[in-house]
């Protein structure tokens, strides 16, 4: 009993290790908090550390869809934070297996960017993001505050009745990455 305890025991903990390991398949680059003409503008980058699982993933016809979300919390400590206010951005990257081009589909400014190098299309539109937080006057002094950023890439294009029959199945390439931000103004 006490053998078959440790063993589910030393498998949990390697599942948990390994997926740690796995989350890190995206790195957040330059985050910086700015004022931008009376704006709370959060700008950063994306960068992937391991290009080429993505062009496995393109090369197999899976359309992929990063999705940025930041939240604007005011710390509280007695109650749950205060939230100011949200943005976010999303991008469908694929490939087009004719042509052999990648593309990346902004879907804020709709607009499509077509090339033949993956890496330089992400560096040109997904490595310089920003996303607005509200008006800065909103902002007290001497007050705390909290930024979080959620970042997730995942497979897209496949039917909401086709997700719910394979529940068990992830549709994660990486897990939703969680990144958050303490300040005092």
């Amino acid at each position: 009993m006490k053998t078959l305890f440790c063993l589910i025991l030393t498998f949990c903990f390697l599942v948990t290790w390994c997926s740690s390991l796995w989350t890190q398949d995206l790195v957040l680059k330059n985050l910086v908090l700015d004022n931008v003409d009376g704006q709370i503008q959060l700008r950063f980058g994306i960068d992937p550390l391991e290009p080429e699982k993505l062009h496995k993933y393109l090369r197999d016809s899976v359309t992929l869809r990063l999705e940025c979300k930041a939240f604007l919390f005011k710390e509280r400590k007695l109650w749950l934070d205060k939230g100011l206010d949200h943005d976010h951005c999303v991008f469908r990257i694929k490939q087009n297996p004719i042509t052999q081009k990648y593309s990346v589909f902004d879907a804020e400014s709709e607009k499509e960017y077509t090339g033949n190098s993956l890496e330089t299309l992400m560096k040109r539109h997904i490595t310089k993001l920003r996303l607005n937080l509200g008006v800065w006057q909103t902002l007290q002094k001497g007050e705390k505050y909290a930024i979080e950023l959620l970042v997730s890439l995942k497979r897209a294009g496949f039917p909401g009745w086709v997700k719910k029959c394979l529940f068990f199945w992830s549709w994660d390439i990486v897990p939703t990455q969680k990144y958050r931000m303490n300040f005092t103004y």
